[in-house]
């Protein structure tokens, strides 16, 4: 039965640490790594405008040997109903599910018989293939829905509640490297020559104050060069700061 496995996680780990690669190839590798340590049949990253009924997918990665989707117009149609658009305020499904958390479309039925019966499932699904999805919501630009969609066909397993807290767990890293990767620059590319200095002393295990002493500078100088960094990086502590320039098991000093 497919399962996350703890080399699995750390594979992913490993790309969204990344320090070297950036741009379609992170992307790419990125959905390639999560399809098979999630041993799903499809990843895409994509971004949705349902204003204009179009989409236009980053990176998408299929194991199975799916053709292309043609059923574009069964999708729109479909779409504005359906729990898909869970994260528009417009949808009837806005509100029953947060629009922050990972979704599996089939759960918010009540059976896997009334999943199918739902217009979105019969038009579109029956076009494409009916199947268990999880659909990971990523931070987006007002008028855009930027996802992370992973598929498996329905004659295998559904995703277990063990799978969706792991891509739970990896929702905010996916979610900072796909920003990154379409910023087109790496981590390392992102920072001040000042900034990579502080940030190899906080690697190294030196404390604020130790930093300052070093450094010749106070230390609210050290703590707001860290604050830029956050804001670069899109991170919000120095483990993660570390982990998006070094890589995810480096150490990581106090902040005292």
């Amino acid at each position: 039965m497919p399962t996350f496995a703890q080399g699995q996680l750390d594979a992913v780990l490993d790309v969204v640490t990344s320090t070297t690669v950036t741009g379609q190839e992170m992307l790419d590798a990125l959905a390639l790594t999560l399809a098979e340590a999630s041993e799903a049949a499809e990843v895409c990253i994509f971004e949705m405008r349902p204003a204009d009924r179009s989409a236009h997918d980053f990176a998408c990665i299929v194991l199975d040997g799916s053709g292309e989707d043609e059923a574009e117009e069964l999708f729109w149609d479909a779409y504005p109903d359906s729990v898909c658009s869970w994260t528009d305020p417009g949808s009837p499904w806005f509100g029953k599910h947060p629009a922050d958390a990972p979704l599996v479309p089939e759960r918010a039925y009540q059976t896997w018989r009334a999943y199918r019966a739902a217009p979105m499932t019969r038009t579109y699904g029956e076009e494409v293939g009916v199947g268990h999805s999880v659909i990971i919501p990523l931070g987006s630009e007002p008028g855009t829905t930027r996802r992370v969609r992973v598929y498996r066909p329905a004659n295998d397993p559904t995703f277990t509640d063990r799978e969706l807290t792991m891509l739970r767990l990896l929702q905010p890293h996916l979610d900072t490297t796909v920003g990154r990767a379409l910023s087109g620059h790496t981590a390392r590319e992102r920072l001040s020559p000042r900034e990579l200095e502080i940030l190899a002393f906080v690697r190294g295990g030196r404390s604020t104050q130790e930093i300052a002493s070093a450094l010749w500078v106070s230390p609210s100088t050290v703590r707001k060069h860290l604050e830029n960094v956050y804001g670069k990086l899109g991170v919000h502590s120095r483990t993660e700061a570390v982990a998006h320039v070094y890589g995810h098991s480096a150490p990581v000093g106090t902040p005292s």
